[in-house]
């Protein structure tokens, strides 16, 4: 072994590790079919592609960072993820209620961000990510907001990937994270490392364990497979990996205004996608007045508006997810003469017979 492998060992096993707040599972009424279920609950924290997603630092004591450079480096991180050229955009706001990320500093409290669209269910008053430490004195340096920021756009943690094939010492590995520094009980253990999330097509990947999304392991806690059971698992920690860029590539691609097909009053346009997959449209009213917007066939989604701005991108403006209901996303508001809108469609379940569509009228 070599004297940097050993340091980099030594490192690892004192680093604080990110810690994601449990969320309930989602439960739903009527007749929903498990498979229809499950495909849902993996596809819906992804946001529309084209959101514009707005961002807040606290500024009240207790909230606040204490850390000179500290919020220049967290937006640093938003740039990470901006300049691999994808259809998110991150701005940032004064206001916590236009938020969707609302970031605190709490320190002690250790460092998670909500996962995806679960941060537009937590009260506008309260984080949806936090920083527990001094981000200016780890060693992963902008690494750590980085992967904080990959949850906020949907990503969780690669480790709990099925098809990474891990089997832990699960002894080892209790005994690791509840030493300090992170200080974790049984249960957050399990939470963040050892459970592992379903194996299904949207998120079915191949592992990266060079994934901004991957903790570091010590030698000692992973069996299988080799050779990280003698060597433990080291990312870089501190930069994407060409698979974390591809992955959200995939999901969020690219907009622009050339690429996107212009939706026509009253023409209905198919929407052949698979779970997971979206579309995007451009629509320019000629007159201002109100306008309905509808999906058709046997299907889920999410179908979300917006006005596009040259300066800042698009502004939400309406959205539905009509999953686990019987009823399709049915949207109608007022759009005005010689603006642009884009209209984003993401499938989250589609029965193999149906062909859905959608209609602007």
């Amino acid at each position: 072994m070599s004297t940097t492998q050993q340091t980099q060992y030594t490192a690892s096993h004192d680093l604080h590790q990110c810690a994601l707040k449990p969320i309930p599972k989602r439960t739903f009424e009527g007749k929903v079919s498990f498979d229809r279920q499950e495909i849902m609950l993996e596809t819906e924290k992804y946001w529309a592609n084209g959101t514009a997603l707005k961002y807040y630092f606290y500024t009240a004591a207790g909230k606040a960072s204490d850390v000179n450079g500290e919020l220049d480096l967290v937006r640093s991180a938003f740039d990470a993820w901006k300049n691999i050229g994808i259809g998110l955009s991150f701005k940032e706001t004064t206001a916590p209620d236009e938020a969707h990320i609302r970031i605190a500093f709490m320190r002690g409290e250790g460092s998670w961000s909500y996962i995806g669209r679960d941060c537009l269910g937590i009260p506008t008053s309260d984080p949806t990510m936090n920083f527990g430490w001094n981000l200016l004195t780890d060693p992963r340096t902008v690494g750590v907001a980085i992967h904080e920021i990959g949850h906020a756009i949907g990503l969780p943690h690669e480790h709990q990937n099925p098809n990474a094939g891990i089997v832990w010492n699960e002894q080892a590995v209790i005994s690791a994270f509840s030493r300090p520094p992170n200080n974790w009980d049984e249960a957050t253990i399990r939470n963040n490392i050892l459970n592992k999330y379903t194996s299904g097509k949207i998120q079915g990947s191949e592992w990266d364990p060079r994934s901004i999304m991957e903790y570091a392991f010590e030698e000692g806690l992973i069996q299988l497979p080799k050779p990280y059971d003698v060597e433990g698992i080291h990312p870089p920690g501190n930069k994407l990996s060409d698979i974390d860029i591809a992955w959200t590539q995939r999901f969020y691609p690219a907009l622009t205004e050339a690429d996107l097909p212009e939706l026509h009053i009253g023409a209905s346009e198919p929407l052949d996608l698979d779970h997971g997959e979206q579309r995007s449209f451009k629509f320019s009213p000629k007159c201002t007045r109100q306008y309905e917007l509808r999906t058709f066939g046997e299907c889920d989604g999410v179908l979300v508006v917006f006005e596009q701005h040259a300066a800042d991108g698009g502004e939400f403006l309406i959205g539905q997810d009509d999953s686990g209901k019987e009823d399709n996303a049915h949207l109608k508001l007022r759009l005005e003469k010689n603006k642009t809108y884009h209209i984003n469609f993401r499938m989250l379940f589609r029965n193999a017979d149906a062909t859905p569509s959608i209609m602007l009228w």
